[in-house]
């Protein structure tokens, strides 16, 4: 056999890998790369999750996109120390697939995994003060890097505290009685005027905060596209900590429950029985409602575009309360786990099931009111409307 010969095979055997084969192969290396970075906090691998034993801390790995220059990864962190898990997404653009991918993971740990490593080894924590419901809660707050891509910027003179002075009022009136919550910033300047601006508080994004940003970001004088991501990771002090019935996979469990049980009640045309089949199942005033309430609105959210408040009116009795959705600790988990139920293969008519659920909110009827008055679907961001939970007399936000 000639040279030629062997690489003529290597070629073949190139064009002969399938995407299942070059997903793999690249899922592999990001596992590979991100154990050998951490390799300092014995990091080890097992059933594609990495594990830094003395961080206390799992990082799950996830290809979403693989294209020859640009590449979208997603991590689920997660700790024991936690109540709840860290969900990000990063892209990475390259002159090829593997700088694409190196990018994607730069960002990955130069931004969600230094507050990661802040929190987890107590490093220079800031105290800060929060209230829910009558209860003070005190908290220690881990302010990660400002990763900045582009632009003209020196990462290491940026003030890491400027987003976090500018926010820190209106995250405390978000914040409930979790263990621990983050906040994702992301804000971007094309160079020609177009500022992007979103905050995240436990996933959630909130359009009040994200507006300010983007008035930030409005402001730089880059000729070129600039960006800057930051996480802020807050924990709540023991002291202050109340106690809390389920943890995160209890309702994430139960709520891809609840979604089946309206799936079934809909089977068998018993949909005026799905409220009492989820209170006779959970024993719970309060998630049952949640369940109940939340669920459908969510998914018209999801669906119908209007300007939606940042706030739940939750009516007990003949009092309504009135809270952010951050601030209840069930509201996020409960929001992330209908789309991945929706995505998943739990349900065996996804699309009929989430139809429903609009059809069966108070969104829904808003919408379906205003086209019926000749109002156009556009014009519904006009709209300005409150949704009264109506979440039962022993119903407690917490």
């Amino acid at each position: 056999m000639g040279i030629f010969d062997i690489f003529g095979k290597n070629k073949k055997e190139e064009q002969a890998e399938t995407p299942q084969m070059r997903m793999k192969r690249f899922s592999d290396k990001v596992i590979e790369d991100i154990t050998n970075c951490y390799s300092s906090y014995d990091s080890s691998v097992s059933e594609g999750a990495i594990k830094l034993s003395k961080l206390d801390v799992t990082i799950r790995p996830m290809i979403y996109d693989i294209k020859d220059r640009m590449v979208t990864l997603g991590f689920k962190v997660a700790s024991p120390q936690w109540d709840r898990e860290i969900f990000e997404i990063c892209s990475g653009f390259g002159n090829d697939t593997n700088a694409a991918l190196g990018m994607a993971q730069g960002s990955f740990m130069f931004a969600l995994m230094d507050a990661v490593t802040r929190l987890n080894t107590n490093d220079h924590p800031e105290a800060f003060e929060s209230e829910f419901v009558g209860n003070k809660h005190r908290w220690k707050l881990y302010i990660g890097n400002i990763l900045g891509v582009g632009g003209e910027d020196d990462n290491a003179d940026l003030d890491t505290k400027m987003y976090w002075n500018v926010l820190k009022e209106q995250i405390a009136k978000r914040l409930g009685n979790q263990k621990m919550c983050y906040v994702k910033i992301f804000a971007s300047n094309s160079g020609a005027g177009d500022a992007i601006g979103e905050v995240r508080i436990n996933n959630l994004k909130s359009e009040e905060l994200s507006r300010i940003v983007q008035d930030m970001t409005a402001k730089w004088t880059n000729t070129e596209f600039k960006s800057h991501k930051q996480f802020f990771l807050l924990k709540q002090e023991e002291e202050t900590t109340l106690p809390y019935p389920y943890t995160e996979a209890d309702i994430i469990r139960k709520t891809k429950w609840a979604m089946k049980i309206f799936e079934i009640c809909l089977q068998e045309d018993k949909v005026e029985a799905y409220g009492d089949v989820l209170y006779s199942e959970t024993k719970d005033d309060n998630l049952s409602a949640e369940f109940y309430r939340f669920i459908p609105e969510i998914c018209a959210e999801s669906a119908i575009e209007l300007a939606y408040p940042e706030t739940l009116d939750l009516g007990t009795g003949d009092k309504t309360s009135t809270c952010y959705k951050t601030q209840l600790y069930s509201y996020s988990i409960i929001h992330d786990t209908i789309f991945d139920t929706l995505e998943g293969n739990e349900l065996d008519d996804p699309k009929n099931v989430r139809a429903s659920y609009i059809y069966s909110s108070a969104i829904g009827s808003v919408a379906s009111q205003a086209i019926e008055k000749g109002c156009k679907l556009e014009q519904l961001k006009e709209l300005q409307f409150s949704i009264n939970y109506n979440m039962g007399e022993d119903y407690i936000p917490r």
